[in-house]
């Protein structure tokens, strides 16, 4: 091959984006404080290794570290190692949303 034919195939390689419309942009910033919801033990998907385990559509979710058979969370059905993305069809981003989402389904059955 000669150099004019190198020189016009070399170019920067297209990476992936870390762009998602479900997702938002990635952050390297993203909270990885672990809070303690229905006795299990959670925390934010937080970056792209994370994202490629969990096989989330992007930085989205919150990743389930642990939970005992004996709590609410255990009793319902969740394992170590659950990836959650949406709760009763909403969306779960991130702890913030996780906990949003739980204290509004406490008070309504507060109320019933």
């Amino acid at each position: 091959m000669n150099l004019e034919l190198l020189l016009a195939i070399d170019r920067l390689p297209e990476l992936p984006s870390t762009h998602c419309a479900a997702a938002g942009v990635f952050s390297e910033s993203r909270r990885r404080q672990v809070v303690l919801s229905a006795g299990a033990k959670a925390r934010n998907i937080g970056g792209l290794d994370e994202v490629s385990a969990a096989g989330t559509p992007g930085v989205i979710g919150v990743i389930l570290l642990s939970v005992p058979d004996a709590s609410e969370a255990g009793k319902a059905g969740f394992l170590t190692g659950d990836v959650i993305w949406t709760i009763d069809g909403k969306p779960v981003r991130d702890i913030q949303d996780l906990m949003g989402i739980r204290s509004k389904s406490l008070s309504a059955e507060a109320r019933a």
